[in-house]
């Protein structure tokens, strides 16, 4: 076969040759993957705020900030009288859970 033609050998009628298959695409790691996070999948918090009554209540207590925003989320599964006795136990200086196991055992939710 001469040099200057482009010509070139038609593939066996039978099947692929090795000359016929493409080359494997070398794999590139994709650059809008997203990597596994470390992090356990949560619960998503409820959106509905508690009722008025109990955001009241909580509201005009004096304790800590961080635990008024805990016993707002812990108000929608609680009853009015069970966060009144966990915000008089907080207020003369209990802990958050060690006033919600009290108020579990003597109240109920």
């Amino acid at each position: 076969m001469p040099y200057h033609t482009n010509e070139m050998k038609k593939p066996p009628a039978g099947g692929n040759s090795e000359k016929n298959t493409p080359l494997r695409q070398q794999s590139r790691p994709k650059e809008n993957m997203k990597k596994p996070s470390k992090r356990k999948p949560t619960k998503k918090k409820a959106n509905n705020p508690p009722s008025k009554m109990k955001q009241n209540i909580i509201n005009k207590s004096s304790i800590h900030h961080t635990q008024k925003r805990r016993l707002m989320e812990h108000a929608l599964h609680h009853t009015k009288r069970h966060l009144d006795f966990m915000i008089g136990k907080m207020e003369r200086g209990a802990s958050f859970n060690q006033s919600h196991m009290e108020a579990a055992q003597q109240i109920g939710n």
